[in-house]
């Protein structure tokens, strides 16, 4: 794992896949289809006391910014970046997503899909 850095972050600019956020012994899961943007989200709103998980801003706050870190742990396409997300949520059950529920993450991506298919037409 990488220390969670402007400068570390660099090297998961335009990558897609699944991610992983450890702060001390506490670890978080994510997606997206640009993991370096979305994790200079994460520290820009931990430093500035405005992250929407209040879990990892609570042991941001408490473990500082050297102790945190973050690794890819999968590269995949966008089409299947949450359900996969799902999956690993579903299965290291990660204690900072304890608000999350993997099955509502894939609901709300089939949701999605079927109304962005339903306005192409």
């Amino acid at each position: 794992m990488k220390t969670l850095t402007t400068d570390s972050i660099k090297i998961a600019l335009n990558r897609v896949g699944i991610y992983k956020i450890k702060i001390s012994d506490k670890e978080y899961i994510g997606s997206s289809c640009n993991i370096g943007s979305r994790l200079k989200h994460h520290l820009w709103s931990l430093q500035h006391l405005k992250h929407h998980n209040r879990t990892m801003e609570n042991l941001f706050n408490k473990y500082g910014i050297n102790n945190i870190y973050f690794e890819i742990i999968e590269e995949c396409s966008e089409e299947v970046l949450i359900e996969r997300e799902a999956f690993y949520i579903k299965t290291l059950n990660p204690y900072i997503n304890h608000i999350l529920d993997p099955q509502s993450l894939v609901k709300d991506e089939v949701y999605r899909k079927r109304i962005s298919e339903s306005r192409k037409k």
